[in-house]
C-alpha cells in the first residue's frame, strides 16, 4: 500500500564563498543520501515522491533564494549529465520559498520517465533576482516504486480470488450437469 503524501526531506546548502564560488549540498534527512560523486540520491520507499526543503545555512552577504513571485528562477533541473543552463524543470518543480527566502521547497516525483542521473542548478540572489549565482550540484533518482511491485498480501488475495473463481466455476458446471475434472 502506498503512502498518500510525498516524503518531506531536508538538504542543507552551505555557501562558503561567492568568489571563488565554494558551496556544499548535504542531505540531512532519511530517504536521501549522497552517491560516490557527491550527488544527492533519492529512494522514495513507496511515497509519491519528495518535497525537498533546500535550507541555506548562514548564507554569505545576504544571499537568499528568489521571492515566491520568481520561484521558477530558484531551481532548474534536467535528466542526464548536462547542467541546465536555462529554464527547465524536468525533475525538481519549484513550489515556494519560506523562512525569509532561506528555504526553497521543490517537488521531486521520482518516477518514470524521470529516473536516473540528473543535474540541477540552485540559484541564489541578493538583489531580488536582478543577478543570480548558480550552484550546480548533481542528483540521482534511484526510485523506490510508489507501490511495491511485489506485495505478498496482493499475492495471497490473488491466489484466494483465483481459487474462489475456480470453485464457483466447478459448482456451476456440476449444477448444470457438466462433469469437469480439474487435475
Amino acid at each position: 500500500m502506498s503512502n498518500q503524501k510525498p516524503e518531506d526531506v531536508r538538504v542543507n546548502v552551505t555557501i562558503y564563498s561567492i568568489e571563488p564560488l565554494k558551496f556544499d549540498v548535504e542531505p540531512v534527512s532519511n530517504g536521501i543520501g549522497k552517491g560516490p560523486n557527491g550527488e544527492i540520491t533519492f529512494k522514495n520507499d513507496r511515497h509519491p515522491g519528495f518535497n525537498v526543503y533546500f535550507d541555506l545555512v548562514n548564507p554569505p552577504e545576504g544571499y537568499v533564494f528568489p521571492p515566491n513571485k520568481k520561484k521558477k528562477d530558484a531551481v532548474w533541473s534536467a535528466l542526464g549529465t548536462d547542467c541546465p543552463e536555462d529554464e527547465i524543470w524536468d525533475v525538481l518543480k519549484p513550489l515556494r520559498t519560506e523562512n525569509n527566502q532561506k528555504t526553497l521547497v521543490v517537488y521531486n516525483a521520482n518516477v518514470a520517465p524521470m529516473l536516473g542521473v540528473f543535474q540541477y542548478t540552485l540559484r541564489v540572489t541578493k538583489d531580488e533576482g536582478a543577478n543570480y549565482v548558480p550552484l550546480d550540484p548533481g542528483g540521482d533518482n534511484m526510485n523506490g516504486p510508489i507501490s511495491r511491485s511485489f506485495d505478498s498480501s496482493a499475492l495471497v488475495i490473488g491466489i484466494g480470488s483465483g481459487l474462489a473463481t475456480a470453485a464457483a466455476l466447478l459448482a456451476a458446471a456440476y449444477l448444470s450437469g457438466l462433469q469437469l475434472v480439474m487435475r
